[in-house]
């Protein structure tokens, strides 16, 4: 059987799951995509640019990988809503360090503070608005709150 990768078009030689609810989110049982190994990783690796604000980092390689964008939008979506919503005191004091140099590099945890005090906001909830602020600019059918 020659199946075709829902994302690209092409021939699948390694069928991927990919799991819409991240299985780091919970969604070990599903629901699933076959997606080929190319488009998989590259649906990863656009999530991970758009968490790390590099969202035109995302796009050049959505631009470049995918011919269904609109699937594939969705399945970067559905990852970094995920993402958010397991940040949201669901998340250790060592994990978020790490994400927040992700999300914000050259940014000190000292430094965010300061700014989530000022807006009145804790750093996690100061954090998620600006990363959602960010994502939405990017990808403006982005519903994740």
């Amino acid at each position: 059987m020659n199946e075709k990768c829902p994302l690209c078009k092409n021939s699948m030689i390694l069928i991927n799951a990919h799991h819409i609810i991240p299985q780091a989110a919970g969604g070990s049982a599903g629901p699933v995509i076959n997606i080929c190994a190319q488009c998989h990783d590259g649906i990863h690796q656009c999530a991970i640019k758009v968490l790390a604000g590099k969202s035109a980092e995302a796009n050049h390689i959505a631009d470049n990988i995918f011919s269904n964008k609109k699937l594939a939008y969705d399945l970067i979506q559905s990852i970094v809503q995920s993402t958010l919503k397991k940040r949201e005191g669901q998340i250790s004091e060592k994990d978020f360090d790490y994400k927040l140099l992700l999300v914000f590099p050259g940014h000190s945890k000292k430094y965010l503070k300061i700014l989530a005090k000022d807006a009145g906001m804790s750093i996690v909830n100061y954090v998620t608005e600006l990363t959602i602020r960010e994502i939405k600019k990017r990808f403006p059918d982005f519903k994740g709150d």
